[in-house]
């Protein structure tokens, strides 16, 4: 296994312990760098790359929409991404299919700029700021 992909597994790991102890419920797929985290019925998908995070998808429960979860489950992913000194991507997407429309796209890109991430388009980045402390 070459250096780097050891890097993000290590990184990885560490991101899972850290948000345990945050109680967040845990679930990793070292094959693929994937670090799955829920709470309250809701879940947010990370694959750790050797030099950022990829936030690959965030889904809230319908039950639960509009009570804070997802906004508590980014600022969970911002934490994580602060304690392992990483950026994290994305692809602002909005994956609704039900009767109600949900974020419109431009809605949804400002959603997360709210929590520091950049971009012009649905391409999306939050870099990498100082360590904060556990919420």
């Amino acid at each position: 296994m070459n250096a780097r992909r050891t890097h993000s597994l290590e990184r990885l790991h560490y991101a899972a312990r850290l948000a345990s102890e945050r109680g967040l419920s845990v679930q990793t797929d070292p094959a693929a760098r994937f670090l799955s985290l829920h709470h309250e019925n809701s879940t947010v998908v990370l694959q750790f790359d050797p030099d950022s995070i990829s936030l690959i998808v965030i889904e809230v429960d319908d039950d639960r929409r509009g009570q804070g979860i997802g906004s508590r489950l980014l600022n969970d992913v911002a934490w994580i991404a602060d304690q392992t000194e990483m950026p994290v991507r994305l692809f602002a997407m909005s994956m609704i299919y039900h009767e109600e429309p949900g974020l419109k796209q431009g809605a949804l890109c400002a959603w997360y700029r709210r929590y520091g991430y950049e971009g012009d388009s649905v391409f999306l980045n939050r870099p990498p700021t100082a360590k904060c402390l556990a919420a």
